[in-house]
């Protein structure tokens, strides 16, 4: 995969912590580590999504966070399906297919003030927003939106 492909994968990066050299600046607010499988070295992402994202962190102008493993949070990006029944994620997630994030500001944004700004993206409004007390669930289905609340 890689530039110029809708998905970049474990086999585009040389280490976890940083992107393709493509990618640096394309995706300057993250790292590949946060969007990572939590029980393997699987990396499957949209590079629409990521896209998406970074658009909603310059957005936003605050921090946004995936994984967090420091809080016990290391399944809110790419899901193997064994990440996705220990998530308790549904079968047809949009997190097995890369598809997905949840994401938060820690305090610096709620979910709902995320939400109303991903819903300028494009790649959010035409896909999936979710708000979950603490996150939003963010992705880019290809079948039509689902905006909802947990």
């Amino acid at each position: 995969m890689g530039q110029g492909s809708d998905y970049i994968t474990h086999h585009d990066l040389a280490m976890w912590e940083a992107w393709p050299s493509w990618a640096k600046d394309r995706w300057k607010n993250f790292s590949p580590w946060e969007f990572r499988s939590g029980t393997s070295k699987e990396f499957l992402y949209s590079c629409r999504l990521l896209d998406a994202l970074q658009e909603l962190r310059d957005k936003a102008g605050v921090p946004l966070y995936v994984n967090q493993p420091e809080h016990g949070l290391t399944r809110r990006g790419f899901r193997t399906p064994a990440d996705n029944t220990q998530a308790g994620g549904v079968f047809n997630s949009q997190h097995l297919a890369g598809r997905a994030a949840d994401v938060d500001a820690r305090g610096a944004m709620t979910p709902f003030q995320l939400a109303q700004i991903a819903k300028t993206i494009p790649a959010f409004a035409q896909g999936g927003i979710i708000i979950y007390r603490t996150f939003v669930h963010l992705d880019d289905r290809p079948d039509g939106p689902y905006h909802g609340t947990k």
